[in-house]
């Protein structure tokens, strides 16, 4: 009962209280503290227009019956709901005596657009102040002003100062402005330049921000840095002069940057920009409502909705309630001292801080002299440098290497001293591309003594050597006094063997010389030789001392032998399978259609018949040393081509084969120098029969005459007799003597020289056999051989042959 009388009281109190303050504005927050803004604009009324300040009872009257609504609303609630309901309205009482308080004392300067909003923990999170104040003014033409600003946003304060000028014509004005932003809590500094022109109901302006602080640790995230995002917007703002009460808005804004956070602090993104379209509707020129839609890259969008109530100090309340009255807000006049449209708060661009870590293991250990790998574990979110590495006096002193640089490397330890220093730091740092250092990294070598040698064995050379049962490898391996862990110099050992691990062609690897003694210095050496290619080749050597303890030691590296070039020969096989073998490297060849070039192990004598470069089950790699001849895969193998569209030089070409057998590793090379020539025919007397009166010198049918398009952009030549059948060692038929049809015709053509009114001229044809029978009756092909260049039977069929110049 007690409490019942009590909320009653309470609420009796909260009704006097509202009848008290009929003219303060409410400004009630609700749980996520949104507020209103207020906008200010002094019109400097006139004496006559002071003796309307004063509110009539009929505004009284509806401001007190808007009070008691609001009241009966309070008196409504639920017991549960009266203290929150209690402490909101409070503090829209307070935020609205202080809003109006503030933007009275403001307007006498100019206009003054206020956001105060007080929470609930009585702090002035996210409110904002705007001033713009005249610097001169001749209120005809020209207006210079200067507008300041602060604002909390995302618990940052922001200043903002700024200078600019208007100058108005008979239906335009043109201003421009400069604007310094300061993020003092952030310590952020932006330069802000912009353009306006208004006219009557319409705005347009546009903005540049420019960054003048350089990057700097962020204060939302020790792991980021931050700077000011230079940018630029658009607006654009437009009123219809039949109904001034509806506005709209059109923008675009845009910042460049890798992780710029233009919506919200926690969403970064890669050069953003969004565009905003809106709607306001001013029913009175106290009220103002709006809603704005913005759409970003990414998918990013949100929807604002606005609220405003903009109480004009120095104007009666019954203008500021006349819809009439919105009309003179769109004009030039009444926007003269309006605020600078430009986004205020600063965005920001981020990036990572440079990460930079390295760490090495705590400790290793082996035998004095043994290579041990190492790498070292960088962590950068930055391009980095090689590590660099060092070490200690002591251990380059004691036989220790250790490379300058990289981020794995081989160390080569000091050597075992049995009564001596065998721990040794070694210390490791990496650069990032900017000059900056990591911190540096440490780890303990430790050398054991661990048997009577010292490390794996020494291989030289370094490089690949040749499979030519000449060249060698060879091993070295340093054999210690297990007692003085010394040298031993000279000392023979009873058993000692030299092996390679997994040999599958010990007839073609193997040791040319081993020895059982150590030399003066101590090692035990042996050598390797190899008649074949052959790759990653191991070594080891198990030896039996004094003790008669057996030990293995294995060589550093495995080795690798490459296959000497054999030379090879041809084989030729033409569209119709037949087939031929040349031997003959050097010569000029021309490749027609139909006829596929493989490589053949060279024959020794006339009798044998070539063997081919492979076997089933082998793999072939061809490779050419020109572009003259192409290598073309196909499915029966790979075949020699010549490229007609690459004949533009005289240049040699080798080819080179090589085979390795799959089940022993070893590898075998051929190769074949081929000299690429190139002949045509004539398209224009191509296929003619020879016995027909066909082709005279009046036709002009010579190769100097061809076009270009059958010559590859090269010089033709008609060919003589002498030039194709002399004896000459530079005729055709001297240099292809050992191809079939002179490298250049297919299997049975013949060749035929004109002599018809003048030069000879060279014509190719192709034989056409005449079928004969034996005495038995089987039918056979007459070639009449020996008459290649009498024989005029009309059924052959002739081309003019043309050599492309090299």
């Amino acid at each position: 009962m007690k409490f019942i009388f009590v909320n009653k009281s309470l609420r009796f109190l909260i009704l006097i209280f509202s009848f008290l303050l009929p003219f303060v504005s409410m400004n009630t927050f609700s749980v996520s503290e949104d507020h209103q803004n207020l906008t200010v604009k002094p019109l400097f009324p006139s004496a006559s227009d002071e003796n309307n300040l004063d509110v009539t009872e009929k505004d009284k009257a509806g401001v007190i019956a808007q009070n008691i609504q609001t009241i009966g609303g309070l008196l409504s609630s639920s017991s549960s709901q009266l203290t929150e309901q209690a402490k909101s309205y409070a503090l829209g009482r307070v935020n609205g005596v202080i809003n109006s308080e503030v933007q009275e004392w403001l307007s006498q300067f100019g206009t003054a657009k206020v956001n105060l909003s007080l929470d609930r923990k009585g702090k002035l999170h996210n409110s904002s102040l705007d001033l713009l104040f005249p610097l001169y003014d001749n209120k005809v033409d020209w207006l210079v002003f200067s507008q300041l600003g602060y604002r909390n946003k995302d618990s940052r304060n922001t200043v903002n100062l700024g200078f600019g000028s208007r100058y108005f014509t008979s239906g335009w004005m043109y201003g421009f402005n400069t604007f310094f932003d300061q993020d003092i809590t952030g310590k952020n500094n932006r330069l802000g330049l912009g353009a306006e022109a208004w006219a009557d109901y319409l705005k347009l302006s546009a903005n540049t921000y420019i960054r003048l602080s350089k990057w700097h640790q962020s204060r939302d995230d020790k792991d980021w840095e931050e700077r000011p995002a230079n940018g630029f917007d658009i607006n654009g703002e437009f009123f219809l002069p039949a109904y001034p009460h509806i506005g709209s808005k059109l923008g675009y804004e845009k910042y460049f940057g890798d992780n710029v956070t233009l919506f919200n602090r926690d969403t970064k993104q890669k050069n953003p920009g969004f565009a905003k379209v809106g709607i306001t509707y001013t029913p009175i020129p106290l009220i103002t409502m709006g809603i704005d839609y913005r759409h970003g890259s990414n998918k990013h969008s949100d929807a604002r909705f606005q609220a405003n109530l903009n109480y004009r100090f120095g104007v009666p309340l019954s203008v500021q309630l006349s819809p009439d009255s919105v009309a003179s807000m769109r004009t030039l006049a009444g926007s003269r001292y309006d605020l600078v449209e430009r986004n205020n708060n600063i965005v920001l661009d981020h990036r990572e801080k440079p990460r930079l870590e390295i760490s090495l293991p705590n400790i290793i250990q082996g035998r004095g002299a043994q290579e041990v790998t190492v790498t070292a574990n960088v962590e950068s979110n930055r391009p980095a440098k090689a590590v660099k590495w060092s070490a200690g006096e002591e251990f380059h002193k004691n036989g220790g290497v250790l490379p300058s640089s990289g981020n794995s490397i081989r160390i080569t330890l000091p050597r075992y001293f049995d009564k001596g220093v065998n721990s040794y730091p070694i210390h490791a740092m990496v650069e990032l591309e900017n000059g900056k250092l990591s911190k540096t990294a440490e780890m303990t070598v430790k050398v054991t003594g661990g048997g009577p040698f010292e490390g794996n064995m020494k291989v030289s050379p370094d490089g690949i050597i040749s499979g030519n049962g000449k060249d060698i490898y060879t091993y070295k391996a340093l054999i210690l006094d297990e007692k003085s862990a010394q040298p031993l110099l000279n000392h023979s050992f009873e058993n000692v063997t030299w092996s390679i691990v997994n040999n599958k062609l010990p007839e073609h690897v193997k040791f040319k010389e081993t020895k059982t003694t150590t030399d003066g210095d101590g090692y035990l050496t042996a050598t390797l030789v190899s008649s074949v290619g052959v790759d990653g080749v191991r070594v080891k050597m198990e030896f039996t001392n004094d003790d008669k303890k057996v030990y293995e030691i294995n060589a550093e590296r495995p080795v690798s032998f490459k296959a000497v070039p054999q030379s090879a020969g041809l084989q030729l096989t033409t569209a119709n399978h037949h087939f031929d073998y040349v031997y003959e490297p050097n010569k000029p060849y021309n490749v027609y259609n139909g006829l596929a070039i493989t490589l053949v192990k060279e024959k020794f004598s006339l009798e044998d018949m070539p063997e081919p470069i492979a076997r089933h089950n082998d793999s072939v790699e061809y490779k050419s040393s020109s572009d003259l001849v192409k290598i073309v895969l196909t499915p029966k193998g790979p075949e020699i081509t010549f490229p007609a569209e690459n004949f533009n030089s005289s240049k040699k070409a080798i080819v080179t084969a090589t085979v390795t057998d799959n089940e022993t590793g070893a590898k075998y090379a051929y190769e074949y120098i081929f000299n690429p020539q190139r002949y045509v025919f004539s398209p224009e007397v191509g296929n003619v029969r020879l016995g027909n009166d066909t082709y005279n010198e009046e036709q002009n049918h010579t190769c100097e005459k061809l076009e270009s398009k059958y010559k590859w952009s090269r010089e033709a030549k008609s060919m003589t007799k002498e030039e194709v059948a002399g004896t000459d060692s530079s005729s055709l038929k001297h240099e292809y003597q050992f191809f079939s049809g002179f490298g250049v015709l297919q299997h049975d053509d013949k060749m035929k020289v004109l002599n018809d009114k003048g030069e000879p001229k060279f014509i190719l044809y192709s034989f056409v056999p005449e079928i004969k029978k034996d005495a038995a009756g089987n039918e056979y092909e007459d070639r009449k051989e020996g008459k290649d260049e009498t024989d005029d039977n009309e059924h052959h069929l002739g081309k003019l042959m043309c050599k492309l110049e090299g």
